[in-house]
């Protein structure tokens, strides 16, 4: 384990990035996360079984954000999700996927629906930046519009709202309680949401939440 940049206080919420491979879309999240107008947080960042060195990418950003990285056997993303989830100290984690990056007030938004507002699970919308290929955004468009998946992803308020795993966040007991995600290949986020909902959990969209997804392929589920 490699961990840098340690605070006095504790965070309140944690980051837990799963990745395999993609060290660039991993530079470009961990950037968007130096720019965050709120320092209250820590990055976990899961490296499940990538073949290319990826500590560059972390020592890289070590002195502007406090990161704690572990390698793993390759299992998946849900497993190496729960076992970043192990090694969290903040209150909430917060479950983002690499080819995301965040708005700079992404932290502050939580805060500020948390400062009047009981929510232990929650989400953010996603959307195409301004710079995205012609193929991104149409992607994107297809996965979040209103029109394609009935608002489900979080474009507005919506009582069918079910957070997704690319922008994911939870009460880190809670998480723990429900056995955190199933190692299943599609849907393992409409799985844990679904059992979330049974402990009488409400799902709060956050718009200010929000993360540019690049979802360069079309993933099979939405």
């Amino acid at each position: 384990m490699k961990e840098a940049k340690n605070n006095h206080q504790m965070p309140k919420f944690s980051f837990v990035i799963a990745i395999y491979e993609r060290a660039n879309e991993l530079k470009e999240l961990l950037e968007s996360l130096t720019f965050q107008t709120s320092k209250n947080f820590e990055v976990i960042v899961i490296d499940d079984g990538s073949k290319t060195d990826l500590t560059q990418v972390i020592d890289f950003f070590k002195d502007n954000i406090t990161i704690k990285y572990f390698y793993k056997s390759n299992e998946g993303a849900s497993l190496a999700r729960n076992y970043g989830a192990e090694f969290a100290v903040g209150e909430y984690l917060l479950f983002i996927d690499s080819d995301c990056i965040l708005v700079e007030s992404y932290i502050a938004n939580i805060e500020k629906e948390m400062a009047t507002k009981n929510i232990d699970f929650f989400g953010g919308p996603d959307d195409a930046k301004e710079d995205f290929s012609p193929m991104q955004k149409a992607v994107s468009y297809a996965m979040t519009g209103f029109f394609t998946t009935g608002g489900i992803r979080g474009g507005k308020e919506n009582k069918n709202y079910q957070p997704r795993s690319f922008n994911m966040g939870i009460e880190k007991q809670l998480f723990l309680e429900i056995g955190g995600f199933k190692n299943i290949k599609i849907g393992e986020d409409v799985d844990l949401s679904l059992r979330v909902f049974v402990t009488n959990t409400q799902a709060k969209l956050i718009l200010g939440a929000k993360v540019y997804h690049k979802i360069d392929k079309m993933a099979s589920t939405i």
